[in-house]
């Protein structure tokens, strides 16, 4: 009797499909027992789909290609996803650690590339991420690498959302002062126009002071770069300090002309 050809399964294949998997190492294990030795084979797997999702997964089997199997199959089950700012780098630096291990990875210009080692390289190839610039110390094993790369990514998403990220600002010169009116920050910096800037989409600016700016949001590169602007609009010159600079930043000031 002839079988029946299989169901289609293209769901399930289109699925699969989207997902690029990459072998990171495989540890050969020896049991010894009464009459010899068992091997038997240890897989680590990264799982992403090259857009912002990520996971990797171990597997143990007495063949290696049982072991990749389980080991993917693990990966898939715990993905992750990842927001990448432009499609290609990270928001903002971030350290973590896992057991011995520390990592650190920073955010990197377009053209930079993957500077990474090791088992952190599959996990960012396989995340989409195309610039970045990381480092490994202390612990050289690569589940801890694995480990502390992707908790990285993870805990600074639940910062952002937990607690949020602020910038405080100082303002200082006669007349200086800002306000916030709707959806604009007001600006009077000794200019002869007030300054209008337009406050992002997911960044809040408060004034708590007409001399205060305090800037707070869930993305912390998105919270630099808008405390960035506003200090660009008239940076704190070096001989009376007049302009808009950070909570706390030390200005070197320099003497005046002499009578």
């Amino acid at each position: 009797m002839a079988r029946e050809p299989r169901r289609d399964r293209g769901p399930r294949e289109e699925r699969d499909s989207e997902f690029v998997d990459k072998l990171v190492h495989i540890n050969r294990v020896a049991k010894v027992v009464k009459g010899g030795r068992r091997f038997g084979f240890a897989a680590l797997v990264v799982v992403g789909d090259q857009k912002g999702r990520v996971g990797f997964g171990h597997g143990k089997a007495r063949e290696v290609p049982e072991a990749i199997r389980k080991a993917t199959d693990a990966a898939k089950r715990n993905l992750t996803r990842v927001p990448l700012r432009e499609g290609r780098t990270l928001h903002h630096d971030v350290f973590g650690r896992h057991g011995a291990g520390k990592v650190y990875l920073r955010a990197a210009p377009p053209g930079t590339g993957i500077i990474a080692g090791g088992p952190m390289r599959a996990v960012f190839e396989t995340l989409g991420v195309q610039d970045v610039v990381a480092k490994s110390l202390g612990s050289s094993k690569r589940a801890r690498m694995m480990w502390g790369t992707t908790r990285n990514l993870v805990r600074n998403m639940v910062t952002g959302v937990a607690t949020g990220y602020s910038k405080a600002l100082e303002i200082n010169g006669v007349g200086y002062r800002a306000a916030v009116q709707g959806k604009e920050l007001i600006l009077q910096l000794g200019y002869s126009h007030e300054i209008k800037y337009p406050i992002p989409e997911g960044i809040a600016i408060a004034t708590p002071k007409p001399t205060e700016i305090v800037v707070t949001g869930t993305d912390k590169q998105k919270v630099g770069q808008v405390a960035a602007e506003i200090c660009a609009y008239r940076g704190p010159e070096p001989y009376k300090g007049k302009g808009v600079k950070y909570a706390g930043e030390k200005i070197f000031r320099k003497e005046g002309k002499k009578k």
